[in-house]
């Protein structure tokens, strides 16, 4: 069933989806962590070999197509923007763990 979604479900579904890209990062020998919630610029930090990269999140449940944004009153959609070593994972949520979906986006000026 499509429509609004309910209050509280929008940050539940959002953390979920930080806390499955950080499992997956940490499975995968990179070592992140979340940032401090409502951090303006990113969710995630993530090191690798002296590499280190701001990962935003964005996540939709399988009730929905589609994943939103909401742009700033200055029209940017992300603050802070890096042209190295910043990205945007787009988690699609299913049922089963083994079903999630990562789209893994640059995300530079």
């Amino acid at each position: 069933m499509k429509g609004r979604i309910k209050a509280g479900e929008g940050s539940l579904i959002g953390n979920a989806g930080e806390y499955y890209v950080v499992a997956e990062l940490l499975k995968r020998g990179i070592v992140a962590a979340l940032a401090p919630r409502n951090a303006p610029s990113f969710n995630i930090l993530a090191t690798r070999n002296n590499r280190t990269v701001r990962i935003r999140v964005k996540t939709k449940s399988q009730e929905y197509s589609v994943w939103q944004w909401a742009v700033k009153k200055d029209g940017s959609i992300f603050r802070d923007l890096s042209k190295d070593g910043d990205f945007t994972v787009l988690v699609d949520l299913a049922m089963a763990t083994k079903d999630l979906k990562f789209y893994i986006v640059p995300t530079c000026r």
